[in-house]
Order: structure tokens, then C-alpha cells, then sequence
């Protein structure tokens, strides 16, 4: 029951975030950055699954990031921080034989 609350406050919280990011002019004025968000947001009503768009979104922005030296939007920061603070599940490691 906790980790189903956690998970769907979790989804709100992203989906706001991309939201938000979505309205911010120097988003829409950014194609790469605005096609991101558009993305995330597809990503996120197909899945519902938080984490695993989070890890995506935080993926592309970093990405972004190197590709224009470090540089990007306040809106994009303000995504990037709110994608980190969503835990991706571990995933157990499978030795090679």
C-alpha cells in the first residue's frame, strides 16, 4: 500500500513538472527541449510508470547538457532535479557465465 502511494505521488509530481516546464517560454522556444518534455509527457500517460520516465527525461537532459556546454533553462534545471529525486527500482545484476 506504501510503495502504490509512493508511486502515484510520484507520477503527480512528474507530470506537474513537465507540465510546467511544457508552458515556460524558453522551453517552446528550445525544439529539442520542447520535443523532450513532449516526449516525457507521452512517455509518462503511456507507461504511468514515474520512475522509468524520470530516468528517460533525466537521460535526454543530460544529453542536452553536454551537446550545448552546460547551458540550458531554469525550467530545464527545475525537470532535471525533480527526475533525479524519483528512484529508479534496482534491478538485480545477472553474472555473465
Amino acid at each position: 500500500m506504501g510503495n502504490e502511494r509512493i508511486k502515484l505521488q510520484q507520477q503527480r509530481q512528474l507530470r506537474a513538472q513537465l507540465v510546467l516546464a511544457a508552458t515556460k517560454p524558453d522551453i517552446q522556444a528550445d525544439i529539442a527541449l520542447k520535443r523532450l518534455v513532449q516526449r516525457g509527457l507521452q512517455r509518462l500517460q503511456a507507461s504511468g510508470d514515474a520512475a522509468i520516465t524520470a530516468e528517460q527525461v533525466a537521460r535526454d537532459l543530460g544529453y542536452y547538457l553536454f551537446c550545448h556546454h552546460y547551458t540550458m533553462p531554469r525550467a530545464a534545471y527545475e525537470l532535471l532535479a525533480v527526475a533525479q529525486t524519483i528512484q529508479v527500482p534496482d534491478t538485480p545484476i545477472v553474472p555473465m557465465l
